[in-house]
């Protein structure tokens, strides 16, 4: 991870930034009991994801493949089979002597039907449907997925709804505004074009907002 700084333009504020956090051990309070944490951030400690991001950028900055994304320790490459297969060998590699694993029952294939694989290591890989696909929850396409999903996220709110209805109208207001799903409903809204299911014909109604006022 030092070595990687070395290459940041404000490395030296940032290692002074880094050694002010993590110089000495944190302690956790847990009843009578000092537990002394010794070794890396914290839960929740936001400086976890930068140091994470910091160490793999020389990593992902070394692959050929025409599509790369990472969001943290998700990462998506695309283009031509034979550039992805050494990708994703050089990640399993560099990766590991990083002391990271990657575990193949996660990983996904996204190709069209009748698709021929000849890397062994890509056939071991999940195949999921162009149509099917979805990118850190993202709907790429129309189909099967976008169906799913306005199922899934109908059946949410109109569970909240039915919930929210027992508390006082101003605290369901809050609770209904700040809740994600009804965030990815207007999304979807935005995004797609409504899906011919009685889950989706029910979320205008859910939407007006009348059943928790």
């Amino acid at each position: 991870m030092l070595a990687c700084c070395e290459s940041l333009a404000t490395r030296a504020v940032f290692l002074q930034f880094l050694c002010l956090c993590t110089a000495r051990p944190s302690v956790l309070f847990y009843g009578p009991f000092h537990l002394m944490s010794n070794e890396g951030p914290e839960q929740g400690d936001p400086i976890g994801p930068l140091l994470f991001c910091t160490t793999i950028k020389p990593l992902l900055e070394s692959l050929r493949s025409e599509l790369p994304l990472s969001y943290l320790d998700d990462l998506t490459l695309g283009g031509e089979q034979s550039v992805v297969a050494k990708d994703v060998e050089r990640v399993a590699e560099v990766g590991h002597a990083m002391g990271l694993t990657l575990y193949i029952n996660k990983c996904e294939l996204i190709t069209e039907p009748g698709t021929v694989i000849q890397d062994p290591v890509l056939k071991s890989f999940k195949r999921v449907p162009v149509h099917e696909a979805t990118l850190l929850g993202a709907l790429l396409t129309q189909g099967p997925a976008l169906d799913q999903a306005w199922s899934e996220r109908c059946s949410d709110l109109v569970r909240a709804v039915d919930r929210l209805q027992l508390i006082a109208s101003q605290d369901a207001l809050i609770l209904l505004e700040r809740r994600s799903v009804l965030r990815e409903c207007c999304t979807y809204f935005a995004a797609h074009p409504l899906p011919d299911t009685q889950h989706s014909k029910n979320l205008i109604s859910c939407c007006a907002l009348h059943s928790v006022t």
